[in-house]
């Protein structure tokens, strides 16, 4: 009867301990929420100031990137730069090329990855890398192209936007895809005829390279998007 009451007595304080780190677990993760929240708060009010000019809060631009990526699909992403973007497409997917052309930026992110079988951090630019690197994919694909000059601490190359010879390397090698999904980030700085974007095509360049590949096209946050689908 003795050894009967002992271990009814663990068992009650079992399930106490049990419940009780189940309620901090659960005050835990609705803590961390609440600074997530707090600091996606304040970006968004820092924005409404700007009068919500582009570009758009950088978790907001994350949201849109994760709803439009073909889940499962191989994702190419052109600059890599600190690894933050590269790290949210694999949660959308097992296979992501990033391709970051900065030989320091390119050795941090590869040290950040090294052991992550689903991430292959490549070193170039996309205009070197696109044409062996495309003809080897198959199956459904994203690319998320950011691959441009924003200024110190990004890489400056002979182009400022290798956005023309990305589209075509992609054209050239569409019908080695299934369902394509194209996400061009920065969409605001596609107006040549502003000096300090002269290097830019328009944005009637991204629409036509649409329509003519069969695309169906749209933006949103300061991110053009083309889908086959």
């Amino acid at each position: 009867m003795l050894e009967l009451t002992m271990n009814i007595k663990i068992k009650i304080r079992k399930s106490m301990f049990y419940r009780t780190l189940f309620k901090v677990l659960r005050l835990l993760k609705v803590f961390v929420y609440a600074v997530r929240r707090e600091n996606h708060l304040s970006q968004v009010m820092s924005w409404e100031s700007d009068s919500f000019a582009m570009p758009a809060p950088h978790f907001v631009k994350q949201s849109v990137v994760l709803r439009h990526v073909i889940k499962g699909s191989t994702i190419v992403e052109t600059g890599t730069h600190t690894g933050e973007t590269s790290k949210l497409l694999l949660t959308a997917s097992n296979k992501v090329f990033t391709i970051e052309p900065d030989e320091i930026l390119y050795a941090k992110a590869n040290a950040r990855f090294m052991g992550n079988q689903g991430i292959k951090v490549l070193n170039g630019t996309s205009e070197e890398i696109f044409p062996s690197l495309l003809p080897r994919i198959f199956g459904d694909v994203s690319f998320w192209l950011d691959g441009h000059f924003s200024g110190e601490g990004t890489f400056k190359g002979k182009l400022d936007s290798p956005i023309k010879i990305e589209l075509s390397e992609i054209q050239k090698n569409v019908n080695n895809f299934n369902k394509i999904c194209v996400l061009v980030d920065d969409v605001r700085l596609f107006n040549p005829k502003l000096l300090e974007n002269s290097a830019y095509p328009s944005v009637d360049f991204l629409t036509d390279w649409a329509i003519t590949n069969g695309f169906n096209w749209s933006i949103e946050s300061d991110i053009f998007i083309a889908k086959n689908y």
